[in-house]
């Protein structure tokens, strides 16, 4: 028989079917490979193309009549009524809100009820930072919530953080109802910081696009010019914008000046520029924010040169008013001679507050803060009216301080001071420090000098924040006196 033909002789017999089963078992090998390599390559693309959404866990409360909304007070307070640790140890910020103080910590923005310091509502972020509304870092407290003027509504602003790759990308902006808790807006910028975060009483301008508070809907759009420039994040009038806020050159080194350029927030194409307006010498002088709106009002200087002793004629005006009927029509109220507006003692008694004449000495800084008048006239906006005189008893004129009282284990207790200016009413707050600090000879060094409030006087962390909201005051306080400039543990007292 031939060779390979069945029989004797033949040569060996070949099985195709064995190397098929060596490459099917090598193919089953390597396929866990494959898998691996394919998600090491595809997944991480899929997962980069991915925007970040926000995640944000929250409670309600129900809503109120606007007639059992409590008022801000005007006089110095005179009991204790609560106080609360703050749960993460860091506040941000602290703003009135229409039924009392939102607090913001790291990730948390919280209603307290202003009897008892219980949270009413919260909104908590998951997967984002929070992001300044000031535009720079200074020394004194960034502005993180942006409040209506009628302090129903407050904006924030959120850099959302992608899980993979881990990194912070685009910014957020949320609108929140104070009464509620409920998200009235909110908005994507993509990659870019808005720079501009306004509230009106019935919209939200995010840089040149104005929303909503009713229903979230696009409004309309700023004209090309104030896209990129002017840019001002804080209070604005009930009605109306700050389209553009630009300082002016110095006339004097003591009355530093800004122009407002104003839009109705029914009419954004119709603009009128407002001059002369009143900033705080002190502030500028420490490169801080200057520009301040107090329920839509803001002080402007009269015609006229500056006096021997730095002092200028300035009158309050709104600039809903100046927006609606031009800067000529505009009704102004007279506030007397001064060297300027007083920020800090503004954002604390949401009054329009004046220094009174000045010397540049105590602009530059040279003189003590305490021992010292830093307020002059006082104007009510929502009243219209003026007080001028030292026997007014409002917080607005109040003096603020740390001191020492008998009590406490060590014999002798911390305390937060405030003294109306005309004596008729004053208040002592003990603080505990915490246990980083019970060696109370190592905390006398935090002594600061009483006085009235004064940019200059939040450049330390050890100084106590005031914030006056409707049912009372608030005081923020750092009781971690050993800790350094970033550590902190805040305490908030209520107080009546």
């Amino acid at each position: 028989p031939e060779r390979g033909a069945p029989g004797e002789g033949a040569g060996p017999r070949r099985y195709p079917f064995r190397r098929s089963r060596f490459l099917v078992g090598t193919a089953f090998m390597l396929i866990p490979s494959l898998v691996l390599l394919c998600a090491f390559v595809v997944v991480p693309h899929v997962l980069s193309s991915q925007r970040a959404v926000l995640s944000a866990a929250q409670t309600t409360a129900p809503a109120v009549a606007d007639d059992a909304l409590p008022a801000v007070p005007s006089s110095v307070p005179t009991s204790v009524a609560w106080d609360r640790d703050i749960e993460s140890g860091r506040v941000l910020d602290v703003v009135a809100g229409a039924r009392g103080p939102v607090v913001l910590d790291e990730d948390t923005v919280r209603r307290l009820d202003p009897q008892d310091g219980s949270t009413l509502w919260s909104y908590q972020v998951r997967n984002a930072s929070l992001v300044s509304a000031s535009g720079a870092s200074v020394p004194e407290p960034e502005t993180y919530l942006v409040p209506s003027p009628d302090l129903k509504h407050l904006a924030f602003q959120v850099r959302l953080k992608r899980i993979f790759p881990e990194r912070e990308e685009s910014v957020s902006v949320i609108v929140l109802d104070t009464i509620t808790g409920g998200v009235a807006v909110q908005h994507s910028m993509g990659e870019a910081s808005p720079s501009r975060l306004q509230l009106t009483d019935s919209a939200v301008l995010i840089r040149d696009q104005v929303f909503s508070l009713a229903d979230g809907h696009h409004l309309g759009t700023l004209t090309p010019d104030y896209r990129d420039g002017g840019m001002y994040s804080g209070s604005a009038g009930h009605s109306t914008f700050v389209a553009g806020a630009w300082r002016r050159d110095k006339e004097s080194e003591s009355n530093p000046v800004g122009r407002l350029d104003l839009v109705p927030d029914t009419a954004l194409d119709s603009v009128t520029t407002l001059q002369d307006v009143a900033l705080d010498p002190i502030s500028d002088k420490r490169s801080y924010r200057t520009l301040t709106v107090v329920n839509g009002a803001v002080a402007v200087y009269a015609d006229g040169g500056v006096g021997e002793s730095g002092g200028r004629d300035a009158s309050a005006v709104s600039i809903d008013d100046v927006g609606a009927h031009g800067d000529d029509a505009a009704e102004r109220v007279a506030l007397g001679r001064t060297a300027g507006l007083n920020r800090v003692a503004s954002m604390a008694s949401q009054r329009l507050v004046m220094y009174p004449e000045l010397t540049e000495q105590d602009i530059d800084g040279s003189v003590s803060l305490a021992d010292h008048s830093w307020v002059g006239s006082v104007f009510d906006p929502a009243a219209r009216t003026v007080s001028t005189g030292v026997q007014d008893a409002s917080m607005a004129r109040a003096s603020v301080g740390y001191g020492w009282q008998a009590g406490g284990s060590h014999g002798e207790e911390m305390v937060v001071r405030i003294q109306a200016s005309d004596g008729s009413a004053s208040l002592a707050v003990p603080i505990s420090s915490t246990s980083t600090a019970d060696d109370v000879s190592d905390r006398h060094d935090l002594e600061y000098g009483f006085g009235q409030l004064v940019a200059g006087s939040y450049t330390s962390h050890f100084v106590p924040r005031l914030v006056a909201v409707p049912g009372g005051l608030v005081i923020l306080v750092d009781t971690n006196s050993e800790g350094g400039f970033y550590e902190h543990e805040y305490r908030i007292y209520g107080v009546k």
